[in-house]
């Protein structure tokens, strides 16, 4: 584990959430399953980018979406959004520290 930047959260509350995150991981609990959307085979490749963000690239048109992973004990929203692109893209990789997107054009 590494100490995360400055928090709001006092030491015991810091403490708390590092051992229910530890027993969740010991136990494989989850503290909530989400939905996200459905999608029809072979129309999406699916990876998983860095900070848990799952991206799925889309293999008819000209777009990616991405799905920022929610935790309720690292406290991270869920987020979704979508980036369009002129063509189909074929492969991508992304670095939200640095807020970096590199996406590929796939040859037809």
């Amino acid at each position: 584990m590494v100490d995360g930047p400055l928090s709001s959260m006092s030491i015991p509350e810091r403490r708390e959430r590092l051992r229910a995150h530890n027993d969740a991981w010991r136990n494989l609990r989850w503290s909530a399953c989400v939905h996200l959307f459905d999608i029809h085979p072979n129309t999406f490749a699916m990876d998983v980018a860095q900070g848990g963000i799952l991206t799925f690239i889309s293999r008819t048109e000209g777009k990616i979406m991405f799905v920022q992973l929610p935790s309720k004990l690292r406290g991270i929203p869920m987020r979704q959004w979508e980036h369009s692109f002129p063509f189909l893209p074929s492969v991508c990789t992304l670095d939200p520290s640095e807020d970096v997107l590199v996406v590929l054009q796939r040859e037809e």
